[in-house]
This record gives structure tokens, C-alpha cells and sequence, in this order.
């Protein structure tokens, strides 16, 4: 476990049923306003499992190029300004980008999430980051593949201590 370049991760739902439909909806037919909803089940979750952290800024997970292009829509960024705002701390914009057109990681497996996530991703705003504690923030957790690649750039851009938070696993 101490290997990995986040703290922890938190999220307050498993991705099924209801949970499942409703990020669907979110991430494909932009219902932004579940974000807010999201959001304040997430800082439940935050406040009880990261009770003593003070974080100075959240961050997204950077969304793949391609998707960006087609749909100028990201629902990790949406996710990420709504918990922002709860927890009082700045959303810190256009930290990271991904390098490269790249799979989607739905469509792989454990190990080719892993080797797909390797290296992708990129610091753009490093003093953004330096020396601050990061909620780094997507909307589902599924391998953990994505988070830890963007924790490690954000440790490597020297964020003091990064957690993660999504809003369902």
C-alpha cells in the first residue's frame, strides 16, 4: 500500500443499479446537476474517513483528447468544481492533460487499464500543485488504474499528499 502515490480513495457508492444509471446519465446526457448531489455524498464519505486532512485544491482527472474534441464535455471537471464549492478550497483548473489519443479504459481489461493509464498523462500546471495537499476527483473507480497514473504526476509535480475521491467504485 505505501507504494502508491495517493493516500486514499474515497466514494460513497458502488457503480450498480440506480448509482450506475445515474453517472451514465451524468457522464453521457450531461444531467450536471446530479454533480451536486454526487458532491454531497462524497464529502459525507470525505468527512468521515479524511476528518483531520485540509486540502488546498481539488484537480480532475484529465479526459481523454478525443472525447474533449467531439463532446466538450467533462463530467470529472463538473464533479470536481461541485466538490470544490462544498469543501470551501479552489478548484484548480487544466492541471494535467492526457498525452495521446488513447483506448477508453471501459473497454479494457484490468492489466491493459493499467498499461493503457502507464505514462499518459502530464503536469501542465506543476506550480499549481507544488507543496499542496490535492483532492484529485473522477467520477468512477473501477481498477484504480487512472488514479494512481494522475496521483504519481501529481506527486511528481510536487503535491505534498494526494487523495482521491469518486462518486462511486
Amino acid at each position: 500500500r505505501s507504494n502508491l502515490p495517493y493516500t486514499r480513495i474515497c466514494s460513497p457508492y458502488l457503480y450498480e443499479g440506480r448509482v450506475q444509471k445515474a453517472l451514465l446519465m451524468f457522464k453521457r446526457e450531461r444531467y450536471q446537476s446530479f454533480a451536486k448531489v454526487f458532491a454531497v455524498h462524497m464529502l459525507a464519505v470525505l468527512r468521515h474517513d479524511c476528518d483531520q486532512v485540509e486540502f488546498d485544491g481539488v484537480v480532475s482527472v484529465p479526459p481523454r483528447l478525443r472525447r474533449m474534441r467531439k463532446e466538450g464535455y467533462d463530467q470529472a471537471a463538473v464533479l470536481a468544481k461541485a466538490v470544490a464549492k462544498r469543501l470551501d478550497v479552489p478548484f484548480l483548473s487544466a492541471v494535467m492533460r492526457q498525452k495521446e489519443m488513447r483506448q477508453k479504459q471501459s473497454a479494457l481489461s484490468e492489466s491493459e487499464r493499467f498499461r493503457n493509464a502507464k505514462g499518459n498523462y502530464l503536469a501542465v500546471k506543476p506550480k499549481a500543485v507544488a507543496g499542496k495537499c490535492i483532492l484529485l476527483v473522477d467520477d468512477i473507480c473501477t481498477t484504480g488504474a487512472t488514479l494512481q497514473e494522475c496521483a504519481g504526476v501529481l506527486k511528481a509535480a510536487g503535491a505534498a499528499a494526494v487523495y482521491c475521491a469518486t462518486a462511486a467504485t
